[in-house]
């Protein structure tokens, strides 16, 4: 109850103590009003002064450990490219065609982790129609501007390549000179927002989408 209700109710009392007081009858209905009022006022304060119930919190969402992703971070670069090798070899397929030997352009310019799968072939595809990665598809990529999510400052770093695809037809990226290795893709949230998912070289990432071979 606001000072301007009390003020209005002592006034309202004094009027009716004016008016009825002067009779026995009247004084007993002063008393029996303002004891309604007073009774009305403690139950309001009572209930204004009652605990709020806390809202129940928002169940936090706990991403699930990858151990296979975590252990294949850990190797190294030689240590990844042994393991990826059978990999290759058993579930993809290498374009091969005459002349192809040598890079130019701006597949001359990938590390040689990257260089090295296409130095011979064309086009290094899964056979499940699944993973693609082309040479003559290596170009420049610019990123979707303030719709990608990121860490820090992408000024004066050297630009993206786009090398390939992914499963999802998510484009697979690279930087000159550069061993790793990054695919753009969609957030959860919003297919208008993207982030840049990074792995330490093509080795890596192909191993990480292909967590059987845990077992090996």
């Amino acid at each position: 109850m606001n000072r301007g209700t009390t003020i209005a109710l002592v006034v309202g009392a004094i009027l009716l103590f004016l008016t009825l007081g002067r009779s026995p009858a009247g004084a007993r209905l002063i008393v029996l009003v303002l004891g309604a009022g007073a009774a009305a006022w403690l139950l309001v304060r009572w209930r204004g002064a009652r605990p709020r119930e806390a809202a129940p919190r928002r169940r936090e969402i706990e991403i699930p450990p990858n151990p296979w992703a975590e252990r294949v971070a850990a190797m190294s670069l030689d240590e990844a490219r042994r393991r990826a090798e059978p990999l290759l070899a058993a579930r993809f397929q290498r374009v091969e065609s005459a002349g192809t030997n040598g890079l130019e352009g701006w597949a001359a310019q990938l590390a040689p982790s990257l260089a090295g799968l296409f130095e011979t072939a064309m086009e290094i595809r899964e056979r499940d129609g699944g993973i693609r990665l082309t040479r003559a598809q290596i170009r420049p990529f610019e990123l979707p501007g303030n719709r990608t999510l990121g860490f820090g400052e992408d000024a004066g770093l050297k630009p993206y390549l786009q090398i390939g695809t992914d499963a999802s037809g998510n484009p697979v990226l690279a930087r000159p000179g550069e061993d790793a290795i990054y695919v753009l893709r969609r957030t959860q949230q919003t297919a208008a927002r993207y982030w840049l998912a990074d792995y330490p070289s093509v080795f890596h990432w192909l191993l990480i989408q292909h967590p059987e071979l845990r077992q090996g």
